[in-house]
């Protein structure tokens, strides 16, 4: 069980980590845009952040019925 929670503790921090990412990556695209540069890069990479996150969502849950 304290496997179990441990793996459920790592896969919130990694969640915690990548919704940081996002919100740093939302930011810097809204800037971008204001000052009216191009964002393609950067939307790529949030687009990919959001993956992840969905990634993380997954292992998570995963996690959480492992403990259970």
């Amino acid at each position: 069980m304290v496997l179990a929670d441990d793996h459920r503790q790592h896969a919130q921090h990694h969640l915690a980590e990548i919704d940081d990412h996002i919100a740093a990556q939302r930011a810097l695209v809204g800037r971008l845009r204001a000052e009216g540069q191009d964002t393609a890069e950067n939307e790529r990479l949030l687009e990919n952040l959001l993956e992840a996150h969905l990634v993380a969502l997954a292992h998570r849950r995963l996690a959480i019925d492992l403990a259970r």
